[in-house]
């Protein structure tokens, strides 16, 4: 008789003691929850990944990102939950970070840094954003999309752009030499310094600088540039 009741009041311990511990444990749980959307407003938290050096970035059709100057090649990773985090998927090869269409994780931009950058291409419907990022000498290829964005305007550089069907506006930035190549493209950089453009616009693009910008354009009937002051 002992025996059994001794069985039995083990058998309780154990049960109830479980349950107590799996509520304890979700109640924690569920209070890193709570304090991690307290911390950053109810917003994605991010920690971050030291990445291989690149000056040369490929987007795949569709795929949109940011991009931030930084001493060290970095990205953000967002993380959703205590036990959650979204990786966004990339490949880094021969100085050049590869994007694709599962770069996106949960419709999340993914945000890349860099402490300079040489080109950019993007491959269709791509957003681009920019934050003050470092360059010598850029060449930008869009086929469809929209850039937008700052350049390290303490210091002057060249910027090459053949677009298709873009919308591209650099904002605070300091070009010495622009060269332009545009299919059916917007572009402004009329809030930026810009001492001299050359190139070709046809097919219904447009362009507008700063008034003290010297040029050198061939335009179609149906394209057009404007000075602003």
């Amino acid at each position: 008789m002992k025996t059994s009741k001794i069985i039995i009041i083990a058998y309780l311990i154990v049960t109830f003691g479980g349950t107590f511990l799996l509520y304890v444990t979700s109640s924690i749980s569920g209070t890193e929850d709570r304090r991690y959307a307290e911390l950053n407003n109810g917003k994605n938290l991010h920690l971050e990944k030291i990445l291989e050096p690149f000056s040369v970035i490929v987007a795949d059709y569709g795929v949109n990102f940011s991009l931030e100057y930084a001493d060290k090649h970095r990205v953000y990773l967002y993380k959703v939950k205590v036990d959650e985090v979204l990786v966004p998927n990339y490949k880094i090869k021969n100085d050049t970070l590869y994007l694709d269409d599962s770069t996106v994780i949960g419709g999340v931009k993914p945000r890349f840094f860099t402490s300079k950058i040489k080109a950019i291409i993007g491959l269709g419907n791509n957003e681009i954003i920019f934050d003050k990022v470092v360059a010598e000498k850029l060449d930008i290829q869009m086929n469809g999309g929209r850039i937008h964005g700052s350049f390290e305007p303490s210091a002057s550089f060249n910027m090459n752009i053949k677009a298709i069907e873009s919308t591209i506006d650099i904002i605070n930035s300091n070009l010495d030499l622009l060269i332009v190549d545009l299919y059916k493209t917007k572009i402004n950089v009329s809030e930026s310094s810009v001492d001299q453009i050359d190139g070709e616009i046809r097919n219904y693009s447009s362009l507008v600088f700063k008034d003290e910008a010297k040029i050198s354009l061939d335009t179609d009937k149906t394209s057009n540039y404007k000075r602003q002051k």
